[in-house]
């Protein structure tokens, strides 16, 4: 839906908001260069696509469109066009088969000047049509229109028959062309354009002709097989002259093609295959004869002769003899004094050429013979005021041949001498205004001449403050005395050459780079330096820098040593790997266009928002909409822009900043596009400025509202029912507040309680405890005289003594317990492991209670393995768990009754492994709702109060249990008995003792 509607272009018409309005076969496209898109405008309604031929624009904005047939009219904001009837001047009528050609307007009369097939049409725009002066048709076909330059001017008419130029009396009048070399042909002239200073120019099927009224001469551009940068095809078709005086060039099967102003200052030769053209490309040294005809040497295709004006070369290859150069390896030239060229070859050594006879003369290294060249290999030439020939060489030194003689003298290098040359590769002689010859070296730093003492003055990096590198390419003073000194890889230096002292301009200073190949000043005063990345202006006073590069119309980035000349017409030559560049320095001028900047697209969460789209935050096109509204969800937006500037529109820069949101400017660079996130609800203006490729600003840029709407729970409604919830909440927190302080008296209160009621426990604790103390006390002083007495009685006695020293000693045992617990309570209470057999252990523990089953007639059957098992435990606590299970056995079961007891050992024992030791009886049993309370302490089952028993055995061996890492599990059936099983994890001995 984007695309063309017909790939037949017919015509390209800018618009003010930097878009393009295309006419093709298949009817009226509009361009967005921003977005690469085109959007179809219909004429009328099921507009089956109408051949459009011409468009204008007149001040109120509308946009004329000239078809076959006939006239539309299309205003900014509709999107249907209207038909303009063209009405006769003598009848009224509309004319019939009019087929419109080419139109535009004449700006001081706003008139619109339309060519048809019926001729030239000079017009009234009324409010029903355009009225017609039937009088002022030529009689043929107007296939191209230009209204006057200025007021009085004429207006320009092609026809079959040739170019027109009619007056403004309406009297028309062929025009002659001068005499000129190529004399124009005027083949079917397609469209004429003024450029911006005043030259016609003319679009025809014969190529592109250029008029300069000034000097009243022709130019002709055609398609050339071998040139890149002539026209792509001679079918012209439209011309347009863009504000900044580029010239667009549409072609019928060559596509664009475009004259840049700027570009086209800088006039490029390079090798085509032709005669008349360039050979070699590798441009390395040039000089001017007095006659104006450069003499241009090429290290791959040998010298050539230059006619500037006929822009011709003449080739002379290598050829043995006298006929030709020694060499295709030229690195530099000097003009002699009868007009001689002297030319430095690599390789052939030293020529020179006489134009009058064609002759060269060759200078070769001869072994063996003094005063012939050092070395063949030379890099560059100087002939100094005294008419001496001065050669630097590779690794030859430097040489001088001194008029009338053919013997060179040498300057070698000697670090053992002072005064010596610095270095034996010569790379660049000059001669200031005081006669002094200067050497640069590559590698060796910069050297002085001094005649009277024959020597020379050393200027380098090794001084403080001195020269930024020791690779010298190229010297140059300027008007004003100052002396220059271009580097490889350390800039451009300022030498003073009294003190040696240099100012570096480097690559951070606004130099394309650090190495400078030439050095050249124009009429103006500046210095123009070429360099390995680039053409670069320098103004010397001002310190500033504008650098010009291979999309400006240069040979290529990369320039030449010894490749730059300084015209005597003021054109300044410049060489490089890529053929030659000649200009006129004063024809440079800055971009002091201020470009419009428009906004040219709105997008939204990274999509582009079709404003022609129903429900979409932008209801108007990007370039004449002043408001975008945004909802609570469209939270992620932003704006495309674009400066209207084309001229190197990668260098073009932008800055925005969101109004109320960004405090300074955003300096974008190149960036076309701002996006925004999650911006507070409120009013914004979005504003953007935009500079053209040399930094000329449009401080006014261009600007959108933005509205970024609440969300319903920011509205005003919503913040009324926050009100109300807020008062709510107020009156809640005030009762939860009431509410917490309630609690926390109460807190306060069970707090104190409970800290009261454990002063109370720890005093009852104490009491118990001094109590059982007191009472063990006693009981022991008991114990001693009974079992002394119990020794000497007679039997009868004996056995009532006995009774008193069991019941004694059970009461003594419920009084350790109790002592038991008051140290468990109290943490005092500590599991003493020691190694032991606990087999052995358990079988004293049943051999004690083997009296106590025979008195109960109770048939006990304890079931420990034979041998021993050694172990860590506490022997202490084992033997009173086992005491009370037993005990608590025999409590309760009944005469002839039953208590087993079986001890477990783990099958292999390994720590932690269980050992079980199950006391089982066939008393009572326990009901299972009791079965889980049986271990709380000083608890007794229901009924059973009448049974010897406190409550505090069972709860007292789970916690010993559960103090070796067990347990005490409990299985019980009323009626059928109960079974208590003590589960001790294994710890084995530290160290088991000898059997």
């Amino acid at each position: 839906p984007y695309s063309l509607c017909n790939n037949n272009v017919q015509v390209v018409f800018p618009a003010p908001d930097g878009t393009f309005w295309v006419g093709t076969y298949g009817g009226l496209d509009r361009f967005d260069p921003a977005s690469e898109r085109f959007y179809h405008y219909p004429l009328y309604p099921d507009d089956p696509g109408t051949s459009i031929s011409c468009l204008a624009a007149d001040t109120a904005g509308r946009l004329w469109v000239g078809t076959g047939k006939g006239m539309f009219a299309l205003s900014p904001e509709d999107s249907m066009a209207q038909a303009i009837p063209l009405l006769s001047a003598s009848t009224g009528r509309p004319l019939d088969k009019v087929d419109i050609l080419v139109m535009d307007w004449e700006v001081p009369g706003h008139r619109l000047l339309l060519g048809t097939n019926l001729g030239f049409l000079y017009t009234e725009v009324g409010t029903t049509g355009i009225r017609i002066d039937t009088l002022r048709l030529t009689g043929q076909p107007v296939t191209a229109l230009l209204p006057p330059r200025e007021a009085g001017g004429p207006v320009w008419a092609g026809t079959p028959e040739g170019l027109f130029a009619l007056s403004s009396t309406h009297t028309r009048g062929p025009f002659a062309p001068a005499t000129y070399d190529h004399s124009p042909g005027f083949a079917e002239i397609q469209d004429l354009s003024y450029d911006s200073d005043g030259r016609l120019w003319i679009g025809t099927f014969a190529g592109l002709f250029q008029y300069e009224p000034s000097a009243n001469r022709f130019f002709h551009y055609t398609e050339e097989l071998h040139n890149p940068y002539s026209l792509s095809d001679n079918a012209i078709f439209d011309l347009f002259c863009d504000q900044k005086g580029d010239i667009w060039i549409g072609t019928y099967f060559g596509g664009v093609n475009v004259i840049h102003q700027e570009k086209n200052v800088f006039r490029h030769y390079f090798p085509m295959g032709q005669a008349g053209n360039m050979q070699g490309k590798a441009v390395s040294g040039m000089v001017e004869a007095p006659d104006g005809q450069l003499w241009i040497g090429t290290e791959d295709g040998g010298l050539h002769a230059f006619d500037p004006e006929r822009e011709y070369f003449v080739y002379y290859p290598y050829q043995s003899g006298q006929k030709g150069p020694s060499s295709n390896n030229i690195q530099d030239l000097c003009l002699g004094r009868q007009g001689d060229i002297w030319i430095a070859t690599y390789g052939g050594g030293l020529d020179r050429f006489s134009p009058g006879t064609g002759q060269f003369e060759h200078f070769r290294h001869r072994p063996g013979q003094a005063g012939s060249l050092p070395v063949d290999e030379l890099l560059t030439l100087l002939l100094d005021r005294q008419n001496r020939l001065w050669v630097g060489t590779d690794k030859g030194g430097l040489c001088r041949l001194d008029p009338g003689s053919s013997y060179f003298r040498h300057y070698f290098p000697d670090t053992a001498r002072a005064g010596a040359l610095a270095s034996d590769v010569v790379m660049a002689l000059y001669e200031d205004r005081s006669g002094a010859i200067w050497v640069g070296h590559f590698g060796g730093g910069l050297d002085r001449y001094e005649p009277d003492a024959d020597a020379f003055t050393h200027f380098g990096t090794q001084q403080a403050g001195g020269l930024t590198s020791d690779q010298i390419t190229c010297l140059y003073e300027d008007r004003q005395g100052r002396f220059w000194v271009g580097t490889r890889g350390g800039g451009l230096n300022l030498l003073d050459r009294r003190s040696g002292q240099a100012r570096a301009f480097r690559k951070a200073d606004g130099l394309p780079d650090n190495t400078i190949y030439g050095i050249l000043e124009d009429a103006s005063g500046y210095l123009w330096l070429s360099s390995h990345r680039g053409l670069c202006r320098f103004s010397p006073d001002q310190q500033t820098f504008r650098t010009f590069r291979q999309a400006d119309g240069l040979q290529s980035n990369q320039f030449s040593p010894r490749a730059f000349l300084a015209a005597s017409d003021g054109e300044l030559y410049f060489g490089g790997i890529n053929g030659l560049n000649r200009f006129d320095p004063l024809r440079i001028r800055d971009n002091t266009f201020v470009p419009p900047v428009v906004i040219t697209g709105f997008r939204l969460f990274n999509q582009e928002v079709d404003f022609r789209s129903p429900d979409q935050p932008l209801q108007q096109a990007p370039g004449t909409a002043q408001r975008v509204v945004l909802n609570h969800h469209q939270t992620v937006f932003g704006f495309e822009f674009r400066v209207l500037d084309y001229t190197q529109p990668e260098n073009n820069h932008y800055a925005f900043k969101m109004e109320g949101f960004d405090e300074y400017w955003n300096e974008v660079g190149p960036q076309r596009m701002a996006t925004f996130t999650n911006l507070d609800p409120g009013t914004y203006t979005f504003r953007v400025r935009g500079a053209n490729n040399h930094g000329k600003w449009n401080l006014a840029g261009d600007a959108m509202e933005v509205v970024v709407l609440p969300p319903p729970w920011r509205s005003g409604w919503a913040y009324a029912l926050y009100a109300l919830l807020g008062l709510g909440l107020l009156l809640l927190v005030r009762h939860y507040t009431l509410t917490r302080f309630r609690l926390q008296q109460d807190l306060k209160l069970e707090r104190l309680r409970r800290e009261k009621t454990e002063e109370l426990e720890q005093a009852k604790q104490r009491f118990f405890t001094n109590i059982s103390h007191e009472l063990r006390t006693p009981l022991t002083l008991i114990l001693g005289p009974l079992e002394e007495l119990q020794a000497q009685s007679n039997p009868r006695i004996r056995d009532t003594l006995g009774y008193m020293h069991h019941n004694t000693m059970r009461l003594l045992r419920l009084i350790n317990q109790l002592m038991d617990f008051s140290k468990m309570e109290s943490g005092y209470m500590k599991i003493e492991p020691t190694d032991a057999d606990l087999l052995s252990a358990v079988r004293q523990t049943v051999a004690s209670f083997a009296p106590l089953a025979d008195r109960s007639h109770i048939h006990f059957e304890p079931e420990v393995p034979e041998g021993s098992f050694f172990a860590s435990f506490d022997l202490e606590k084992v033997d009173q768990i086992l005491y009370n299970l037993l005990s608590n056995a025999f409590k309760f079961t009944p005469e002839q009754g039953q208590i087993r007891l079986q001890l477990q050992l783990p099958a292999e024992p390994r720590p932690g492994e269980l050992i079980r030791i199950r006391v089982c009886d066939t008393g009572p049993g326990i009901p299972e709702g009791e079965q889980a309370r049986v271990f709380e302490r000083f608890y007794q089952l229901p009924g059973e109060r009448t049974r010897q028993g406190t409550g505090i055995g069972l709860a007292l061996s789970q916690e010993l249990a559960r103090m070796h890492g067990g347990r005490i599990d409990l299985e019980s059936t009323p009626g059928t008995g109960s079974c208590f099983t003590l589960c001790l994890p294994f710890q084995p001995a530290q160290a088991t003792p000898s059997p």
